[in-house]
Order: C-alpha cells, then sequence, then structure tokens
C-alpha cells in the first residue's frame, strides 16, 4: 500500500498558537521557554507575528517558525532573521521543516526583504545540514568572543 502524503495548512502564526507552539518547544528542548514578540534574552522564543509562521497537520499545531524584521546596524537593509523554529519529534523527516521555511520565505519576500538570516551554533549538525538542504550559505558575519574571568 501507497503511503499517503502528510497534509499540512501553513499559515500566519496567531496568539492563539501559543500554547501549542510552546508545547513543541518543551518536547524539543525539554524545558520552559516563555513566548513574546519583542526583542529579548535567548531564554524566551519571541518574533512579530506577521513574520512567524505555523505548521497544521491532523487538526494541530505541528511546527512554527519565528522570525523578524531587522536593520542591520552595519549595512543599510533591512533583513529578515529566523530567531528559532521546531517541528514536533512525531513530525519530522516528513517535508514539515522545509515547508515551513519556504513559507517563512514567501512572507518575507511580501515584505520586501530580499534576504534571510539564521544564526545557530556551529556545533548543531542537524540545522546545518538543513539549511544547507535548502541553499542557504554562510553569510559574511563573524562572532568574536572573549570570556571575562
Amino acid at each position: 500500500m501507497e503511503k499517503k502524503e502528510l497534509q499540512v495548512k501553513l499559515r500566519e502564526m496567531n496568539e492563539d498558537d501559543i500554547e501549542e507552539v510552546l508545547a513543541i518547544d518543551r518536547r524539543i528542548t525539554g524545558y520552559d521557554r516563555s513566548a513574546t514578540y519583542a526583542s529579548v534574552p535567548r531564554s524566551f522564543l519571541g518574533g512579530q507575528l506577521n513574520m512567524s509562521v505555523v505548521a497544521e497537520a491532523d487538526e494541530r499545531v505541528v511546527g512554527f517558525v519565528f522570525g523578524q524584521m531587522v536593520k542591520l546596524p552595519y549595512e543599510q537593509l533591512d533583513i529578515a532573521l529566523l530567531q528559532t523554529m521546531g517541528v514536533d519529534p512525531d513530525y519530522r523527516h516528513l517535508r514539515v521543516g522545509q515547508r515551513l521555511m519556504q513559507e517563512f520565505m514567501e512572507c518575507c519576500k511580501k515584505q520586501g526583504l530580499d534576504s534571510v538570516r539564521v544564526i545557530i551554533s556551529a556545533h548543531d549538525k542537524k540545522m546545518l545540514s538543513f539549511l544547507d538542504s535548502l541553499k542557504f550559505a554562510r553569510g559574511e558575519v563573524v562572532e568574536f568572543v572573549k570570556r571575562l574571568d
């Protein structure tokens, strides 16, 4: 028997989605983080509603992307920043993440933006592979860190 393709609906995130998004994030990270739409410390999830997307399947939210538009201080342009994304572990490897990213990029184009930036750990092999599969390239920004003893 042929496997039926998962039916996924992609749409702009709204406030009613927050509890389901937080539940997915808890399953992925193992701990509670608060949700906000302002620029806040990394212990929070956040973004702009009109720049954030959810994926629905089986009558519930199964994935999300939080994004926001930011002005780069070293360039005179606005860019889209993907702040975080998550896919319910039960729905991984079903192209939900890829569909979310495609919808997020379309949202960015509608906002007049011409690039999406993602900041991740150099050790996050899964995310590096995922971004590579979507044809993301390494940017020009390099992080420098000095530990204060």
